[in-house]
């Protein structure tokens, strides 16, 4: 079992809507944000993306399905005809080279009244700054 979500991933878990059915988790990691979900909402089909083959075969042993694909480079293969209920990018967007665009290509794979949660980070924030003027920053 993937460790218990950290921060911002517990922050993201709790805006999943419950009602939610199809969940779609966008550089899912491990899965450790899809298998708290599924402790929630059982009934809930959970599915990642993942660049890394390693953390996708882990993720792969807690969702419902995975796959290993780069998220800029096109559509999940996931059967999902009335779209997806909710699509998570948990950090994700960051490490893209046009974030907007899969925003714009995901948007159309959601449910009329689906929801799209993103975490990016905050690079004003103060302990950027200070990793910064350490020179830690990675």
């Amino acid at each position: 079992m993937p460790p218990a979500p950290q921060q911002p991933a517990a922050d993201l878990l709790q805006r999943i809507p419950l009602s939610a059915l199809t969940v779609l988790d966008v550089g899912c990691g491990q899965g450790e944000l899809g298998i708290a979900f599924k402790r929630s909402s059982p009934a809930a089909r959970v599915m990642g993306i993942e660049r890394n083959a390693e953390l996708a075969a882990i993720a792969a042993t807690h969702l419902d399905e995975v796959a290993v694909m780069d998220p800029e480079a096109g559509d999940p293969p996931f059967s999902v005809p009335e779209g997806y209920d909710c699509i998570i990018y948990s950090f994700a967007l960051a490490h893209m080279r046009d974030p907007f665009a899969v925003i714009r290509r995901h948007a159309e794979l959601l449910h009329p009244d689906g929801t799209m949660l993103m975490c990016v980070p905050n690079v004003e924030h103060w302990s950027f700054v200070e990793r910064l003027l350490r020179g830690t920053f990675d």
